[in-house]
């Protein structure tokens, strides 16, 4: 039995879907899989992988300077870390250490790079998830100090 993964190839039963209704819209992006997968277990309801089932994903590259880049992109830090801090919350779980790890070394970076408009972001990503206050959230407003 799985304890996450991505929306990229995983099935869900009709039942579950009735139980639990669809994901969460006012995640926008990012976590919005793993939030719903919490919410199945919470209602009972469990993940099986299919090891013999092939997945082609749109973006199938993954390298570290890309992961790197994405740490400077307002839109990544602020509705990855949002999005995680409120689904750890309302479901009760521990933000992941792959993800405080994460988290961590992008807010000394941008200490020691002076991204002040990227703590900000950091900031207001860690207030809005405080608050619940999900949605789509005007960003551009933040400008590099």
């Amino acid at each position: 039995m799985l304890k996450e993964g991505p929306f990229n190839g995983f099935f869900i039963s009709r039942k579950n879907i009735k139980n639990i209704g669809f994901p969460n819209k006012d995640f926008f992006i990012y976590k919005d899989d793993f939030e719903y997968i919490f919410r199945v277990e919470d209602n009972g309801g469990k993940l099986v992988l299919i090891s013999d089932a092939l997945l082609l994903h749109p973006n199938r590259t993954f390298s570290l300077i890309g992961l790197c880049k994405s740490s400077f992109n307002k839109m990544v830090i602020y509705y990855g870390l949002r999005n995680s801090i409120w689904m750890c919350q309302r479901h009760n779980r521990p933000l992941s250490l792959r993800s405080r790890f994460r988290f961590t070394l992008i807010f000394f970076t941008y200490i020691f790079t002076f991204r002040w408009d990227l703590l900000k972001t950091m900031f207001k990503a860690i207030q809005d998830a405080n608050k619940g206050n999900l949605g789509k959230q005007e960003l551009t407003n933040q400008t590099h100090s």
